[in-house]
């Protein structure tokens, strides 16, 4: 048998030292549990450093009445003029939705802020596509809010939308004190580190739309998104996060 046969036999043989199956699924086994031991440490340890546990309840938040008025009131974004603002329902839930106007250009920006103390970030973009019944591509991540793209606070996801009437390019992501991004996990850690100190990490859904030509590149519009996008960070962390910039 010739060494390329040799290769492709499916039945090698084996010798003392190579791990059996049963070993192997030992090993598998043990990594599992301590993906679990992992998972329960970080949802725990914070409850237990508090004297209580973590399902038992959360922190308050202190902030709740700021973020409850961003519902009825919407956010102010220095530079913008806001030219309207009014609640719209999205999936059985009342977001905020205000036009934004600045020498000539304008955005469309919806808000979606955490309620209540126990609510979690999760369904909130799945909702907005039911609700806009758009066709989506282009995707890719925009960076803002930190010293340097590496160490950016937000990581914000930006695509293409567009319906039979309107292209938008759109800017989404959870903001939350130190920082931001489109996926709930990251918000998940950001809120069990704080819980670590007593504390939370409110959070608020935002998700811009910026009008741009018919099936048209968002690359043309994507300074002006990652400006607007820190725009909305920080005034979200000065006026509803009371956050010193």
């Amino acid at each position: 048998m010739n060494k390329s046969a040799q290769n492709l036999d499916p039945t090698p043989e084996t010798d003392a030292a190579s791990p059996t199956p049963k070993h192997r699924f030992k090993a598998s086994h043990w990594l599992l549990l301590g993906f679990l031991a992992l998972l329960l440490v970080v949802g725990t340890l914070p409850g237990y450093f508090r004297g209580g546990w973590l399902w038992s309840d959360f922190p308050p938040l202190s902030v709740l009445p700021e973020l409850q008025a961003i519902r009825k009131d919407g956010l102010s974004v220095p530079g913008w003029t806001v030219a309207n603002q009014r609640l719209i329902p999205v999936g059985g839930k009342e977001w905020s939705l205000q036009t934004l106007e600045r020498d000539g250009e304008e955005a469309l920006l919806l808000l979606f802020p955490q309620n209540y103390y126990k609510d979690q970030p999760h369904v909130e973009w799945m909702d907005l596509n039911g609700f806009q019944r758009w066709k989506t591509d282009s995707y890719r991540h925009l960076k803002f809010g930190g010293d340097d793209s590496e160490s950016a606070a937000v990581s914000a996801r930006f695509f293409r939308a567009w319906t039979s009437r309107q292209t938008y390019a759109v800017l989404q992501w959870y903001a939350w004190p130190d920082g931001g991004s489109p996926a709930p996990s990251r918000w998940f850690f950001a809120d069990r580190k704080a819980q670590l100190k007593g504390d939370r990490a409110p959070w608020v859904a935002v998700s811009v739309l910026l009008p741009i030509e018919p099936l048209g590149n968002i690359e043309e519009v994507e300074p002006l998104a990652e400006s607007l996008g820190e725009e909305i960070q920080t005034a979200l962390r000065s006026t509803t996060f009371k956050i010193d910039n």
